[in-house]
């Protein structure tokens, strides 16, 4: 439980802080980094979670949906409310963990055999 707990809270951290800390930046640099933020590091954090709830499926299975939801309030914070796109970023991030998280259970699963 206390492991869960720190993920949790670190995951939390992540998502807040991160699209919190682009707006800082401002201009191209800050444009740079929200580019690097939504297109390469959210993506291998979802496959790594997903990597992670695939190793104890039956009570990790929702850390994907969580780094979904987390990510939401972060960027909303950091942007605007209205913008649907983060949505969709969120949607995807939550489908790659959770196909991340299949193939490692499937892989795991073969190897035990």
């Amino acid at each position: 439980m206390k492991r869960i707990l720190s993920y949790l809270s670190l995951l939390a951290v992540t998502m807040f802080l991160l699209p919190c800390l682009t707006v800082e930046f401002g201009g191209d640099g800050g444009m740079a980094i929200v580019f690097l933020l939504f297109y390469v590091f959210n993506p291998i954090l979802a496959a790594f979670v997903g990597i992670y709830a695939g190793m104890d499926m039956k009570t990790t299975w929702y850390f994907p949906l969580l780094l979904a939801v987390c990510f939401l309030p972060g960027v909303w914070v950091a942007f605007t409310t209205t913008e649907i796109m983060f949505v969709i970023y969120s949607i995807c991030y939550l489908i790659i963990g959770w196909v991340v998280m299949l193939i490692t259970y499937g892989i795991r699963k073969l190897l035990k055999k």
